[in-house]
């Protein structure tokens, strides 16, 4: 059997599991010391969802010809939300300046603003899916003593009246809500992952 684990081919020896549930099990062990888990498995080239992952674990492993493994660990969250704060700080510069480009007629500039922060707004999402793997260090996390399910709670609004806003031309709204409704929140939650 091929095992990979995140992309790298790994030459471990397997000695006494049997089934795929024994080495994912091992696995699992490995990676709760060192604050990591998994996140997706590949069978013979088919990723096996968690619907389907009662079924595959008596799978014997001679019938496994490769075995992927993709782990993500608490620290590479973290690095990663740190990363993403320093891009989203860009994105809040360019919020800031959508009342000015508007007025100014630079409407490319404004879409590509608008642009990047319905992507940063997607990448903030999958992130904070990631955090559920590892609730003791992610739950108590604030943003402006909020947990990130209540931040999310209380931007919701704001983003379906911007996106009102953007479907109505209302560029006067579109400014306003980008520069002091928008970009405060995004500004808050930079300072508190920044603290992390």
């Amino acid at each position: 059997m091929d095992l990979f684990i995140n992309g790298i081919k790994i030459d471990a020896q397997i000695e006494n599991e049997k089934t795929l549930q024994e080495v994912l099990s091992y696995f699992e062990e490995e990676g709760i010391k060192n604050n990591a888990t998994i996140v997706k498995i590949i069978v013979n080239g088919k990723e096996i969802s968690a619907e389907e992952l009662d079924s595959e674990f008596g799978k014997p492993l001679t019938e496994i010809e490769t075995l992927e493994i993709s782990t993500i660990c608490e620290n590479d969250i973290v690095t990663a939300m740190k990363n993403f704060a320093i891009q989203l700080s860009t994105v809040c510069t360019g919020l800031e300046q959508i009342p000015i480009n508007l007025q100014t007629n630079q409407d490319a500039q404004v879409n590509t603003v608008i642009s990047s922060f319905a992507n940063s707004f997607d990448t903030l999402c999958h992130l904070i899916s990631l955090t559920a793997l590892f609730p003791e260090r992610f739950d108590a996390f604030r943003i402006d003593e909020m947990d990130i399910n209540q931040y999310l709670k209380d931007f919701s609004p704001m983003l379906k009246e911007f996106e009102n806003a953007l479907k109505d031309k209302d560029t006067v709204l579109i400014g306003d809500l980008a520069e002091y409704e928008i970009m405060p929140r995004l500004t808050k939650l930079i300072a508190s992952i920044k603290e992390m």
